[in-house]
């Protein structure tokens, strides 16, 4: 056998003895790494927020958040790296499908249990005493970060609140201190003065941060007033254009007026001319026709049938004349001169004229009763200026329906008052400059006209402010004066956006000094503070049970103490468990070729490099390591080893060990966050997703896991009893039940739910 083909069965074997191929093995090797860094970074978070004076429900959920997730990819890999092995490991599709589905098995699981498992076994488990003691455990932590109170026997420096051993130490505070309730009951006298001197040393202590960002906020409205002084000035400058506005529109009136009386005046004289052309044309006709009407009296006056057919073909012509001439049909009568004389009466020029004659006519027409009576003689015309005149008079209604005017206007100032010039100006006003005037305004009505003017002025600067308004996202009135401006409602909502609900109150004022500052926003935020907190430290007990009125609150407080130092803990065991699995893990792939032993002594050696791994992980920290609250003459040490404490052996052992142990870890995880930026990242880029999938699926979640049916609503009353509610059924539609107080009386607790 040679020496090539030993070795080629060497390998054989060497691969056979694995349970995984090589490339799946340096896979989970470089997720292991991959994942390291994400588990660190959270735990260096948790820490330095959760150990921090100013953690808040809102920055902890986010840092939750974020450790959920990872732990989901942390028990993803382990599972995976456990399960993919043997023949789902050969292939490498399987291999990949099998990783894909674990993941999306084990992350949600990982994710939502663990939220879920502590709600369950530990929040909703906790008493309402419990709940209670956890508002002012929580108070305590604040206390003791914020240097309000003093514990004898800790070094807790709060001008090293950064170290990471005081950070570990007030992470862990808040549980500890819950954890020992006869701690928590030798401090029930002054729970009250404790309070009061965190509220009040906590005010003065960011006075200076919280008047800084005041005078922001006033430089901001100050700004804001310059800006809104500077819209006012176009505003009112548009407005007090309403005078020019006014005089320069109704020199547009006069023009328009002067115009159209110029155009009345050409189209008068259009039509005299047109009337006079027609003219020259009828006036010989007519007058001829005239002559021909005494031809027919003259000739035909013994035949009336002669005579009329005569007289009929006179008119026939003449109406073809007319008609031709596009005139109007009008007798013929209307083309001659009419001269009237009163029957019975003559004068002395006419009876001298006609030597007697006449007056001997008025004698005999008295004689036969015909005085009074008008008779009219028809004199033939053959001026051409009077066909003309009587023309245009035909024309009047055309000129009216062209021109809107009638004919007999003799001057401007009769064109100025007829309605027509004022209906004309108030269209092309309106048309051309948008004023509107109404129906009844005529033209000698100035003063109505420019306070029409100046409401249009005053409108289109009321529409250019809103404009701009609308533009700039502003909602606010012009002219106000500087006190009013700053108590409008825009402003006061700018400052309280940038104040802070808690450092608003209704107004603030951008005129205060420090002194001022501090009486009218720090002192009542105080006293808010104060009855906020004094509201949960002195309820009834029944208000943090199940639901009471505080249920939620006092579940939310518990979990702020509890789930930092068990998520701390949790996580520094995953990550050094990582650090110290992974030296092997790199030596397994070095040797992954060379052949094994029995697969017995591979098993034995995993056993035992687990039990390696423990005793690293759990003893040395505790037998090298060490911190100063864990110092023998520390009081945090009598705390937890005093023989009749509220911990045990195991209890004791672990918060020693993570005391010692994260101070060394966090720094190290703070690193990585400030070369990697995940954290950064993870805020940016996947906060808001993870937050919308939490909030949509966990409740759901949670409702399953209890399987418990909706529970029925009851209210405590003063002594803690529970009160259900009382459920009449009846038989009978409409029916009026009435609940007497007589015996036998409603028996509590007895059934919740009686029909009748």
């Amino acid at each position: 056998m040679t020496k090539s083909t030993e070795n080629s069965r060497h390998q054989v074997r060497a691969k056979t003895s694995h349970s995984q191929p090589k490339w799946l093995a340096v896979f989970f090797f470089i997720a292991s790494v991959i994942y390291l860094f994400p588990e660190a970074v959270f735990n260096a978070r948790l820490v330095a927020l959760a150990g921090s004076p100013n953690s808040t429900p809102e920055n902890m959920h986010l840092i939750e958040l974020f450790g959920r997730s990872v732990s989901g990819v942390g028990f993803s890999l382990l599972i995976a790296d456990a399960l993919l092995k043997g023949r789902i490991a050969k292939s490498r599709l399987k291999a990949l499908l099998s990783l894909v589905v674990i993941t999306l098995i084990v992350w949600p699981l990982v994710f939502f249990g663990q939220k879920l498992l502590v709600d369950k076994l530990l929040i909703d488990q906790s008493s309402p005493s419990q709940r209670q003691e956890a508002f002012f455990s929580s108070l305590l932590k604040s206390s003791l970060a914020s240097d309000v109170i003093n514990i004898e026997g800790l070094s807790y420096n709060v001008n090293d609140s950064e170290n990471p051993s005081d950070m570990t130490f007030l992470t862990m505070l808040g549980g500890l201190a819950y954890a020992n309730s006869d701690f928590l009951t030798s401090l029930e006298s002054q729970k009250t003065k404790i309070l009061d001197s965190y509220i009040t040393s906590k005010a003065n202590e960011n006075f200076e941060e919280h008047y800084l960002r005041y005078k922001k906020v006033r430089d901001s409205v100050q700004n804001s007033w310059k800006t809104y002084q500077k819209k006012v000035s176009s505003y009112n400058s548009l407005i007090s254009s309403s005078q020019q506005r006014s005089d320069k529109a109704w020199e547009s009136v006069e023009s328009i007026i002067a115009k159209g009386y110029h155009d009345y005046r050409n189209a008068e004289l259009n039509y005299l001319a047109r009337a006079e052309a027609r003219a020259q044309v009828i006036a010989q006709p007519i007058y001829d026709y005239w002559g021909d009407y005494s031809s027919c009296d003259k000739r035909y006056h013994n035949n009336a049938e002669r005579h009329n057919s005569c007289i009929r073909n006179v008119d026939k012509r003449y109406a073809r004349l007319l008609e031709k001439s596009s005139i109007s049909y009008v007798p013929m009568t209307y083309f001659a001169e009419v001269r009237e004389r009163e029957k019975g009466k003559t004068s002395i020029l006419e009876t001298a004229l006609t030597l007697g004659t006449s007056a001997l006519v008025a004698g005999l027409e008295v004689l036969a009763g015909e005085s009074g009576e008008i008779e009219k003689h028809y004199i033939r015309v053959k001026n051409v200026n009077f066909y003309t005149t009587k023309v245009f008079t035909l024309m009047t209604d055309d000129f009216k329906k062209e021109t809107g005017y009638e004919t007999d206007i003799s001057n401007v100032r009769e064109f100025r008052a007829h309605p027509y010039t004022a209906e004309k100006v108030r269209q092309d006003i309106k048309a051309k400059q948008g004023i509107e005037l109404p129906p009844s305004w005529r033209i000698d009505q100035i003063s109505s006209f420019k306070e029409a003017v100046q409401k249009k002025v005053r409108h289109e600067a009321d529409a250019s402010w809103q404009k701009n308004a609308r533009m700039n996202g502003y909602d606010i009135a012009p002219n106000l004066s500087w006190s009013n401006f700053q108590e409008s409602a825009m402003i006061q909502k700018k400052i309280r956006t940038q104040m802070g609900d808690n450092y608003y109150v209704k107004p603030v004022l951008a005129t205060w000094n420090n002194k001022e500052f501090y009486d009218y926003i720090i002192k009542p935020n105080v006293i808010r503070e104060r009855e906020y907190w004094l509201n949960y430290i002195h309820a009834s007990q029944v208000q943090f049970a199940d639901g009471g009125t505080l249920e939620q609150e006092g579940k939310k407080a518990l979990r702020s103490i509890l789930v930092p130092p068990i998520s701390m803990a949790i996580s520094l065991f995953l990550v050094l468990l990582t650090v110290l699995k992974l030296p092997f893990k790199f030596f397994v792939l070095l040797n992954y070729d060379k052949h094994m032993h029995s697969s017995l002594k591979r098993k034995a050696m995993s056993v035992l490099l687990s039990l390696c791994f423990i005793t690293v992980i759990f003893y040395l920290p505790i037998q090298f390591l060490s911190s100063k609250f864990t110092q023998q003459n520390s009081s945090l040490h009598q705390l937890i080893n005093t023989e009749n404490g509220h911990f045990s052996k195991a209890e004791a052992l672990a918060i020693q060990w993570v005391l010692n142990t994260q101070p060394i870890i966090q720094p190290i995880g703070m690193f990585i966050d400030r070369k990697t930026s995940i954290s950064t990242q993870f805020e940016d880029k996947l906060k808001d997703a993870l937050e919308d999938f939490d909030n949509r699926y966990y409740t759901l979640i949670a409702a399953k896991w209890s399987g418990n049916p909706p529970r029925i609503p009851y209210i405590l009353d003063e002594n803690g009893s529970i009160l259900y509610p009382f459920t009449i059924t009846t038989n009978v539609e409409n029916a009026s039940v009435r609940i007497m107080n007589i015996a036998p009386v409603y028996q509590k607790n007895a059934s919740d739910t009686r029909s009748i």
